[in-house]
């Protein structure tokens, strides 16, 4: 099944649309139809209240969301894309601009994890994942990975075929030990037995 793509509005770089290929379903959180019409991308879904995007199209399939609601644009743009059955999810626009929302985006991460569901976000060539009581091997030739425990501790951390490694490690969230570690030309292992982590790279 294809993937669903969200753009939302916050930092869209023209070079992270490598990501999408031609048979994702993209549906576009209010404003995040700016860098539609800007880059020229066929939206198949518009989701928002349009406090952000003041001219709303009249020729795409459009949710319209209540000005007074919990969800933001992006969560509501997710749950749209959970109601049509996709499993894999890319958000892109989701950092940058407003740090509130930020944080708010790599939540929805979080929020897949716990429902089975894949998610990233996309931003500037990096990807930003959560891990769950599982492993993931990564193959980069170089490059930086930071490794984050969300859980208030994470037991069990291992990091193989990385510049620096640890064994059977205990992260918390308190203390950033996984910051700034590299890729060394090896297909590397990052695995967590019991608690949830944070992955940029």
């Amino acid at each position: 099944m294809s993937r669903c793509i969200i753009i939302s509005g916050g930092n869209l770089l023209k070079k992270d649309l490598e990501i999408i290929k031609n048979d994702d379903f993209i549906i576009c959180a209010d404003s995040g139809y700016k860098y539609a019409i800007k880059y020229n991308l066929k939206v198949n879904l518009l989701v928002g209240d349009f406090d952000s995007l003041k001219k709303v199209p009249i020729n795409l399939e459009i949710v319209k969301l209540n000005k007074i609601k919990d969800d933001t644009d992006t969560f509501s743009s997710l749950k749209e894309g959970i109601k049509r059955n996709y499993k894999e999810f890319i958000l892109l626009g989701a950092l940058g601009k407003r740090e509130e929302h930020s944080l708010a985006n790599i939540s929805i991460l979080i929020y897949l994890k716990n429902r089975n569901l894949d998610g990233i976000i996309y931003y500037k060539k990096r990807i930003y994942k959560i891990i769950k009581n599982e492993e993931i091997k990564i193959n980069r030739k170089k490059g930086y990975i930071s490794i984050f425990s969300i859980s208030e501790k994470s037991e069990g951390v291992y990091l193989k075929n990385l510049k620096y490694e640890l064994s059977n490690h205990v992260l918390k969230s308190e203390f950033a030990l996984g910051i700034d570690n590299e890729f060394i030309n090896k297909e590397a292992l990052v695995k967590v037995k019991n608690g949830t982590l944070l992955l940029i790279y």
